[in-house]
């Protein structure tokens, strides 16, 4: 009876040991990538939502030649959040998403297919002036296709920082192009390369 008590914790121990050296060797678990700081923009904040290659793609017209490119690139998982603001007649509402790759090279294949597709994730879109942020970076602004009275412009501004793509949609009555440029400022700010 005495040797069987004193074996139950070494052989809890072992079996710890064991399933601690399974779970190291079997890796770290999926990359939990940064969320969007709840100060990077201003307006009302909404909360962080996680994004796997599946809900990124779903933006695209054809979500699975999108997520085979997120997969292929080295996708390892993203955040997004909403910023509203409702003051006056002038509602606006902008995404921020940060996106994380495997490599900066990974991040650089996933811009290029973007800035290459604004029409499959914005509609019809004319590329500005790039942001002033360091690195490859495009923004684009998409006008409404109909004359429907609550539809606005849709500004989509998106550049890298090292493996990190960050994204941000712009949209709502009276948004300006100086505007976008001061949101995208901000965030870029807010996020640490």
């Amino acid at each position: 009876m005495h040797e069987g008590t004193t074996l139950r914790p070494r052989i809890a121990q072992l079996l710890l040991v064991a399933w601690t050296l399974l779970a190291a060797a079997c890796g770290s678990g999926p990359v939990v990538p940064d969320p969007v700081p709840a100060d990077a923009l201003p307006g009302q904040v909404g909360g962080i939502v996680e994004l796997d290659a599946a809900s990124v793609a779903g933006d695209a017209v054809d979500p699975h030649e999108l997520e085979a490119l997120l997969e292929e690139v080295g996708f390892a998982g993203g955040t997004q959040r909403v910023f509203s603001q409702t003051e006056g007649a002038r509602p606006q509402r902008s995404l921020a998403r940060l996106l994380t790759f495997g490599d900066p090279a990974g991040a650089q294949a996933y811009l290029a297919w973007l800035e290459d597709h604004l029409d499959e994730v914005i509609g019809t879109a004319e590329l500005l002036e790039p942001p002033d942020v360091t690195g490859r970076a495009f923004l684009a602004l998409s006008e409404p296709e109909c004359l429907c009275p609550k539809a606005t412009e849709v500004y989509l501004a998106a550049w890298a920082k090292g493996s990190t793509v960050l994204t941000l949609e712009v949209g709502g009555k009276g948004v300006k192009l100086a505007d976008v440029h001061q949101f995208v400022a901000t965030l870029d700010g807010a996020v640490s390369a």
